[in-house]
C-alpha cells in the first residue's frame, strides 16, 4: 500500500554446481566413448586387413603357379566364408580343367613320339641301305621327323613345368656361374653367325629353382636373340642383382617384338608372320614363360631401341648371395 516492492529470491549456486557436474560427467563420456569406438574400430578393421592379408597372399600364390593354393576361410561372418568356398570351389574346376588339358596334350605328344621314333629308326635303315633318290628323299624325311619329335619334346617339357613338376627339386643355384658357363658355351656359335655375343655377369648372383630348366631359360633366350638379330650386330647376356631379385637380361639388335604382339608370344605356337619362314614351332618363349612362373618370377618383353629386350626376374637368394 505504501508503493513498495517485495522481491522474491533464491541462491541459484547449487543448481549451476550441478549443471557444470553434468556438462563435465557429459564431455567425460563423449571422450571416452570415443575413444573406445575408435579402439574398437582399429581392433576390428587391424583383424579384418590381416585375414584380407591371408587371402592377397593366397591368390598371389596361385597367381605365381601354385595352384594347389585355396583361399583360407575369412571368419567375418556366413557370408564372407560362402564367398571364400565359392571361390575355392571355382578354383578347382578351373586346376581340375587345366590339368585335364595338360594331360591330353601330354598323352597326345607321348603317344604320337613313339610311332615317329619307329619310323624314324626305319628311315635310318633306308638311308643306310638305299642310295641315289632315295637317301635323299629319307634324309629329308629323318629331319622333318626329328623337328616333329623337338616339337613333342618341347610339350612335354612345358606340360611337366607347368604342371608344377620339378619344384621339389629346388635347391640354391649360383646363377652367375651357371649363366656365365652359357655364355661361354654359345659364343662359338655366335662367331660362326657373325655376331658378338657380350656377356656382363655380375659376381655372387644366386637364386633358389633347378639348375637345369634355368639353364634352358637362359638357351631359349639366348638362341631367340642369335636368330633373330641383325648381323654383325652385337647380342648382350646380363645377369646383376637388384635388390632382392636377380635380373638375367638378354638384349639384341634385331626387329624386336611390336608391342601388341609381346602377350601373345608366350603362348604355344604362336610365332610372328616374318617368323614363319625360319625354323622353330613357336614353343621356345612359351617354355621359358612356364619356367620362370615355377620359380616365382617375371618376364618382361620390351623395346631395346632397335630389337627386343627380354628380362627374366627371380627372387634371390641373399645369403649365399652376400646380402
Amino acid at each position: 500500500p505504501d508503493g513498495g516492492r517485495l522481491v522474491v529470491g533464491r541462491n541459484s549456486h547449487g543448481l549451476h554446481r550441478l549443471l557444470r557436474t553434468m556438462t563435465t560427467a557429459a564431455l567425460w563420456t563423449a571422450a571416452i566413448s570415443s575413444v573406445m569406438s575408435l579402439a574398437i574400430a582399429f581392433l576390428i578393421a587391424g583383424v579384418f586387413l590381416a585375414r584380407i592379408e591371408r587371402v592377397n597372399a593366397a591368390v598371389s600364390s596361385i597367381m605365381d603357379g601354385r595352384m594347389d593354393d585355396r583361399l583360407p576361410a575369412i571368419g567375418m561372418g556366413d557370408e564372407f566364408d560362402q564367398l571364400a568356398s565359392n571361390l575355392n570351389a571355382m578354383l578347382d574346376r578351373i586346376q581340375h580343367l587345366m590339368d585335364g588339358l595338360r594331360q591330353v596334350s601330354a598323352d597326345v605328344a607321348h603317344d604320337l613320339r613313339t610311332p615317329l621314333t619307329r619310323l624314324r629308326r626305319r628311315l635310318e635303315a633306308l638311308l643306310a641301305e638305299g642310295g641315289g633318290e632315295a637317301r635323299v628323299h629319307a634324309t629329308q624325311a629323318l629331319a622333318q621327323v626329328d623337328e616333329i619329335l623337338a616339337i613333342f619334346a618341347a610339350l612335354l617339357r612345358i606340360a611337366q613345368v607347368e604342371g608344377g613338376g620339378g619344384r621339389e627339386a629346388f635347391r640354391m643355384v649360383d646363377l652367375s656361374s651357371l649363366v656365365g658357363r652359357i655364355g661361354e658355351a654359345y659364343a662359338p656359335v655366335a662367331e660362326d653367325k657373325g655376331k658378338l655375343l657380350r656377356v656382363e655377369i655380375a659376381p655372387g648372383v644366386a637364386v633358389s629353382g633347378d639348375e637345369d630348366l634355368i639353364a634352358q631359360l637362359a638357351s631359349n633366350l639366348l638362341e631367340n636373340a642369335l636368330t633373330h638379330s641383325a648381323s654383325t650386330e652385337p647380342v648382350s647376356l646380363s645377369v646383376r642383382a637388384e635388390g632382392r631379385c636377380a635380373v638375367l637380361a638378354v638384349a639384341d639388335r634385331g626387329q624386336g617384338i611390336p608391342e601388341s604382339e609381346r602377350a601373345k608370344v608366350v603362348g604355344r605356337f604362336y610365332r610372328l608372320d616374318r617368323s614363319r619362314t625360319t625354323a622353330g614351332a613357336g614353343l621356345g618363349l612359351a617354355l621359358v614363360q612356364a619356367i620362370v612362373q615355377l620359380h616365382g618370377g617375371r618376364l618382361e618383353l620390351g623395346d631395346n631401341r632397335p630389337g627386343l629386350l627380354a628380362r627374366v626376374t627371380l627372387p634371390r637368394v641373399l645369403a649365399a648371395a652376400g646380402g
